[in-house]
């Protein structure tokens, strides 16, 4: 009977003895103890379980998985980063990169700067440093969605190489010069919803550590054209004798307002001595649209797709890309100001303010070589009522019905502000072959044969 007992009280434990060694097999891996002994005893002490605990079976037991090492329970110095050995900056030198002048007359804008190396380590070995002046054209409508080569275009400008063999460098401060004329026919810097025009500066540093130091500066380039005399546009309109002159400042500004003045002359037709007839402005209302275009290419991989797309095999050879359209409205408003008239002038004038919303985020004209196309247009609308007099009493008219909507668009260039509008070639001082023969020349002398001249109070001289 106490056989049976004994037999029956092991067979009861045997389960939690089995999971209690596989715990302490885990232990054992994790924590590195060399004696199975010190392991294996503080699980002894856990063999007497509470009711509310759930025994674990002899099949889970034996399959519970070993733990494993994840990214949160492993050591942390395996998930430190390289130590960085040195960072790169850049110091400008140069002024704002502006062309001044349209794309045909515009010398240029110098870049120049130090490219700063600091080293943080005692000391590296450089075995590549160069820095590169992209140009990138990003299509926001490629020819082919997921391709990264039909979206982005990179054009390599310019290209600095500072070591051209392994250099060490110390712990320090080491700086390298640089620069580069901008053509000045290069497109600006523009953001349009159909796509974009950017500039950057790539550094890149290869040491003898495992960490690659790279570096990226964004640029701006803007164009800023001179200001100039007004423009005047005629516009006429048959079968009336409607003739409308428009004065429109040269250029516009994506901040401020702008004034147009805005004549109408031919408003009066005298059908007898007693009877006339006149225009009245019932409404001026204005807008302005801005109108982009580009045209997405599509990379070596994918060209055949366009080619098999095209409508017509004469087109097929001559397939440049997808051309896409945008209109947009910027602005819009209507006249509140009075219109100056007189009737016995035949005329009617008025001033129109109008301005762009910066809210809108305007792109300043361009026309590029990739494809990116940016121009604007004022559009002005006029709505006119026929009136008509009868007697001498020319304050009393009536309205006939006939009424008329002269609409007229005009072009306008939106371009940054020139500010000083001064160029890099006439900021730079004179060169030494510019300057002139110093001293300068005298005329030849001639010898006086007149009258002598009267000295007064020189007398003391002429004693001694």
């Amino acid at each position: 009977m106490l056989a049976f007992l004994s037999t029956f009280k092991f067979a009861h434990w045997l389960p939690n003895l089995l999971a209690f060694a596989v715990e302490a097999t885990n232990n054992w891996n994790q924590t590195k103890v060399t004696s199975s002994e010190d392991s294996f005893a503080p699980s002894m002490e856990n063999l007497h379980l509470t009711s509310k605990e759930k025994r674990r079976s002899l099949t889970s037991a034996l399959s519970s998985p070993v733990a494993k090492i994840t990214p949160k329970n492993a050591p942390k110095n395996s998930l430190r980063r390289p130590p960085v050995v040195a960072k790169l900056d850049i110091d400008y030198e140069s002024p704002p990169l502006v062309f001044y002048g349209s794309p045909n007359r515009s010398s240029g804008a110098i870049l120049s700067g130090q490219l700063e190396l600091t080293v943080l380590e005692a000391e590296i070995v450089l075995k590549e440093f160069e820095m590169v002046l992209l140009g990138n054209v990003v299509f926001k409508k490629p020819a082919l969605k997921d391709c990264l080569d039909c979206s982005l275009k990179r054009n390599e400008l310019k290209k600095w190489i500072f070591v051209t063999e392994p250099v060490r460098y110390k712990a320090g401060k080491y700086c390298f010069p640089f620069s580069y004329l901008l053509p000045g026919h290069l497109p600006t810097t523009s953001h349009s919803p159909l796509g974009s025009i950017e500039y950057e500066l790539r550094a890149h540093a290869n040491t003898n550590f495992t960490e690659t130091i790279n570096f990226t500066r964004t640029l701006t380039v803007q164009r800023a054209l001179q200001p100039s005399t007004d423009r005047t546009s005629t516009r006429v309109f048959p079968p009336t004798n409607i003739v409308t002159t428009v004065v429109l400042p040269a250029t516009i500004h994506p901040i401020g307002q702008f004034v147009a003045q805005i004549r109408l002359s031919g408003i009066v037709k005298h059908l007898n001595e007693n009877v006339q007839q006149r225009w009245r402005v019932q409404k001026l209302s204005w807008r302005i649209e801005e109108y982009a275009s580009i045209i997405s290419p599509a990379c070596p991989k994918h060209q055949h797709k366009l080619v098999l797309n095209s409508p017509t095999p004469e087109n097929r050879k001559n397939v440049k890309g997808i051309l896409h359209h945008l209109n947009r409205e910027l602005a819009h408003g209507e006249s509140k100001g009075r219109w100056k008239t007189d009737y016995e002038a035949s005329q009617t004038e008025l001033e129109l303010p109008f301005s762009i919303r910066p809210s809108s985020r305007p792109v300043c004209d361009v026309k590029s070589a990739t494809g990116l196309a940016v121009d604007h247009t004022l559009v002005l609308e006029m709505v006119l009522a026929e009136e008509q007099v009868m007697g001498k009493n020319m304050k009393f008219s009536s309205l006939t019905g006939v009424a008329r909507v002269l609409k007229m668009k005009f072009g306008v260039i939106l371009t940054e502000r020139s500010g000083m509008g001064i160029s890099w070639d006439e900021e730079q001082p004179p060169v030494y072959e510019d300057v002139p023969v110093s001293p300068p020349g005298y005329a030849a002398l001639e010898e006086y044969t007149g009258e002598p001249i009267p000295c007064e109070g020189l007398g003391h001289l002429e004693e001694t």
